[in-house]
């Protein structure tokens, strides 16, 4: 990635190159789209306002999920894409895409009944071709208290077990932007579009906030990949045009794990009837999420009392041995959904398809979808302008993927539980982030005098293109949402060291205040 090192060089070196592609939007889809791109040899360059993932892709319920809930709406080929993709991404990032087993409670005269639930559950198998060791299972009363003892008894009838994968979304991300740099896939975060342009060549006018600068940028082609910021991506061509793009609101909370100790990822109904999770990670707890049309800001999604309330309440109707409340949540977060408009349909009920759209110019615009499809979006998208070159992502290995040098997830992590003398959880922790490159960072700290902390921050500053201090807690390590007590171990020296690298480049330094007043933001709602 482009580093503060080499940052004014690469954007002096390219003002007068012209690129195949400029993708904007650094998301889930952008990264997807560079690495298709870039993969068939293409001269491409992704731009991102802010860090990459800081919108919906840092904040979904982190799940590369099979798409059970279309099942209801009869949207097979949808449960059949996801399914296929859940299993290319399982492959080609273990570290990244963790299988998790799924327990949906069955209660009497509420939600599924018990052979729906069966033969939905059947029919997934089928069509998400899901492996052996991880098909359904439906259980008995006594079996569903058996495998979650936390579970509300009362109208309890029975359960269904199945596999997901849970994922970190912003750590997906960030590793297929890695994975495209190994293609000659250029990426700059914390820079700005301000104006595009069609003469010979697109151009790109946009504002550095890192070098503080403006800067244009040429291409043959550009894809808007700004999920819901498309339409105003799409102003800047001064085109008038009809807005498809409805936005839903989705927010979720944490909780430590001793506040709701559940064994597995749970997926219970509400009593509206919508579905939600409870999901299991570190020594944490996060349930979500809410569905709701939203009118706001994009750039500040404010969580209310109501919607906590609503959480919190669907979460101590399941789970009654031990119930939650406000004071319990550690963090939380707040994010959108670009839903394409169908007349007369709640946001809960709108298909998660994805949609193109092409100005007059020739600019694409892909919004929608979910983030388990983002690579047959971003192929779709780029067989659009290059589809005589054919698509290589199914069998693109993700940056950090730990095959063939370990057999197995199990192997590695008894690898640097050994070496490195860590424990499970660290081990979990430090796979799920980084892979393979986990070496790298632990290599480091054997050898130097730093922190351990320190020596991860020098690595996502050096390789991973972070600039931010926030940033780095927020979406390269994910400790402000899982482990926020983690971040104020040794914040002194943290900031020291930050402040200490970043002051060459002319970088605004940040306080220890400023960090703690950040984390206060998490639960301000309260």
């Amino acid at each position: 990635m482009i580093s503060l090192e080499n940052r004014s060089t690469f954007t002096e070196n390219n003002k007068k190159e012209i690129f195949d592609l400029i993708i904007i939007g650094g998301g889930i889809t952008g990264a997807g789209i560079l690495l298709d791109a870039c993969s068939r040899g293409k001269k491409c360059l992704l731009i991102e306002k802010n860090d990459y993932a800081s919108g919906t892709s840092s904040k979904s319920t982190k799940l590369i999920h099979g798409g059970l809930r279309y099942l209801k709406n009869l949207e097979f080929k949808m449960v059949s894409d996801v399914g296929k993709e859940r299993n290319i991404a399982f492959q080609n990032a273990p570290h990244l895409v963790r299988p998790e087993k799924m327990l949906v409670p069955l209660y009497k005269g509420k939600g599924f009944k018990k052979w729906q639930l069966s033969i939905a559950l059947k029919i997934y198998d089928l069509l998400a071709k899901v492996r052996k060791i991880d098909r359904r299972k439906m259980l008995s009363k006594d079996e569903t208290r058996a495998v979650e003892p936390r579970i509300n008894s009362y109208n309890l009838i029975g359960g269904g077990l199945y596999a997901e994968y849970r994922t970190d979304d912003a750590r997906l991300t960030t590793s297929i932007i890695k994975t495209a740099n190994q293609y000659h896939g250029n990426s700059l975060n914390y820079m700005e579009v301000e104006k595009i342009e069609k003469k010979d060549h697109f151009e790109v006018s946009c504002f550095d906030h890192i070098l503080n600068q403006k800067i244009i940028f040429q291409s043959e082609h550009v894809i808007n990949a700004t999920g819901p910021w498309a339409d105003q991506t799409r102003l800047l061509e001064k085109e008038k045009f009809q807005s498809k793009i409805r936005l839903s609101k989705g927010i979720h909370i944490v909780v430590p794990k001793a506040a709701l100790p559940v064994k597995h990822a749970v997926y219970y109904h509400l009593e509206d009837e919508r579905m939600c999770f409870a999901i299991p990670r570190g020594g944490t707890t996060y349930i979500g999420t809410t569905d709701d049309d939203y009118k706001g800001s994009q750039d500040k999604i404010n969580i209310t009392k109501e919607e906590v309330s609503y959480l919190i309440n669907g979460v101590n109707s399941t789970f009654t041995d031990q119930r939650i409340q406000n004071s319990d949540i550690i963090s939380s977060w707040a994010g959108l959904r670009p839903l394409i408009e169908e007349e007369g349909k709640a946001s809960t009920e709108i298909s998660r398809k994805d949609e193109i759209f092409i100005s007059k110019t020739g600019m694409i615009t892909i919004a929608g979808g979910k983030l388990t499809g983002y690579r047959l979006m971003a192929k779709r998208a780029v067989d659009l302008i290059f589809s005589k070159e054919t698509c290589r992502t199914q069998n693109i290995s993700i940056d950090g993927n730990f095959k063939p040098k370990f057999n197995s997830y199990h192997d590695f992590k008894q690898y640097l539980c050994l070496n490195y003398k860590i424990n499970d959880l660290k081990s979990d922790y430090f796979i799920q982030n980084y892979g393979l490159n986990s070496i790298s960072i632990l290599d480091d700290f054997q050898d130097a005098k730093q922190k351990l902390i320190c020596c991860e921050m020098k690595y996502c500053f050096e390789k991973e293109g972070v600039f931010s201090l926030l940033d780095f807690f927020y979406r390269r390590t994910g400790q402000m949402y899982f482990d926020p007590k983690s971040v104020t171990n040794d914040l002194d020296e943290v900031v020291s060291y930050y402040n200490q690298f970043i002051s060459k480049f002319g970088i605004k330094t940040v306080s220890k205040k400023e960090i703690l007043s950040e984390l206060e933001n998490q639960i301000n709602f309260i």
